[in-house]
């Protein structure tokens, strides 16, 4: 285990924290992967990304495993489970690499609810802001084929964005690495989006 540093504090529901609270925050370093929660497995922590990258991944009944979520600096997890009636993790949590997390233990949780505020109110935000992501999740996974999924995400980052990277977006939409480049290029030529550097718009 870590001390949480200021970096740490950087991340916003981290930040409302008075010194005294901070003190019942979890620094864990992962230096190499490592599987940090099992799937199905009580969720009695919420978790925090300082820097890496943390991945919930699930089994199919067929074997195969999917990316439900890529998360990186000042995403968390065990948000949506933690105080829901089966409180346990969707998939497992994977820590990739170098990886260092905060976490809080539901207890602690449910007392800084109670007397802070700012901490409660960031709370319930990123529980709304979940909400909104997982929606949009549904709206996108509904689309038949790589291309549909592909301009509905464009479309609910406002008609343009940003690409982190094209694995990050196509586990977005869950997709394989290999199909999202050939939907770009073919999206490209058929004139349904502009493409410049890292940029992607939508052209309607």
């Amino acid at each position: 285990m870590i001390e949480i540093t200021q970096i740490a504090m950087k991340i916003k529901l981290l930040s409302t924290l008075t010194q005294e609270q901070r003190q019942f925050v979890k620094g864990l370093a992962c230096n190499k992967t490592s599987v940090l929660f099992k799937a199905n497995e009580p969720c009695h922590t919420l978790g925090m990304v300082i820097s890496g990258e943390v991945q919930i991944v699930i089994g199919t009944p067929n074997g195969k495993d999917i990316i439900y979520e890529s998360l990186h600096a000042g995403d968390i997890f065990g948000l949506e489970s933690i105080f829901s009636s089966a409180p346990t993790y969707r998939g497992d949590v994977i820590a990739l690499g170098k990886s260092t997390l905060a976490l809080i233990e539901k207890d602690k949780v449910v007392e800084f609810m109670s007397s802070n505020i700012e901490f409660l109110n960031e709370f319930l935000r990123m529980q709304s802001d979940k909400i909104t992501e997982l929606n949009a999740t549904i709206k996108i996974l509904d689309s038949d084929n790589c291309d549909e999924r592909l301009l509905t995400y464009i479309e609910l980052h406002g008609k343009q964005m940003k690409i982190k990277s094209i694995q990050y977006v196509a586990n977005q939409i869950h997709v394989t690495r290999e199909a999202l480049s050939r939907c770009i290029k073919k999206l490209v030529e058929k004139g349904q989006i502009t493409k410049n550097g890292n940029l992607i718009k939508l052209n309607k």
